[in-house]
C-alpha cells in the first residue's frame, strides 16, 4: 500500500464494543511504526473507573483488553511517540474526597 502518512495519527478509544482495540495486532502496530503513524490510546483511568465507563456489548469492562494492547503497542511502536488520551471526571474517587478536582480547577 502506497500511502503518504507523514502526518497521520490514529486514536484508539478504550472501548472494545467496536472491536478496534481488539484488532490492534502486532502486524498493524509494525505497519504504523514502519510508516511513522502516531498512535494515541484513550483510557478512563484506573481499572474500576475505566470498566465502569467503557463496557463491551455484553456488559464486561474493557480495561484488561485495552491495557494489554497498550503494553504491546508501547513495546513495538518505535518510530513515533505513543500518546495517551485521558477523560477527566469531576468527582473521582466516587463521593469526592482526597484527589477530587473540579473540571475548572
Amino acid at each position: 500500500m502506497d500511502v503518504d502518512v507523514q502526518r497521520a495519527t490514529v486514536i484508539l478509544r478504550g472501548t472494545a464494543d467496536s472491536g478496534r482495540t481488539r484488532r490492534l495486532t502486532e502486524e498493524l502496530v509494525d505497519w504504523f511504526s514502519a510508516h511513522r503513524v502516531a498512535v494515541t490510546v484513550s483510557m478512563d483511568g484506573p481499572k474500576a473507573l475505566h470498566d465502569k465507563n467503557r463496557k463491551t456489548v455484553g456488559g464486561k469492562g474493557t480495561y484488561e483488553v485495552v491495557a494489554a494492547k497498550a503494553r504491546m503497542l508501547l513495546a513495538r511502536h518505535r518510530t513515533r511517540p505513543v500518546g495517551a488520551r485521558v477523560t477527566l471526571i469531576a468527582a473521582y474517587p466516587p463521593g469526592g474526597g482526597a484527589g477530587t478536582r473540579s473540571p475548572r480547577a
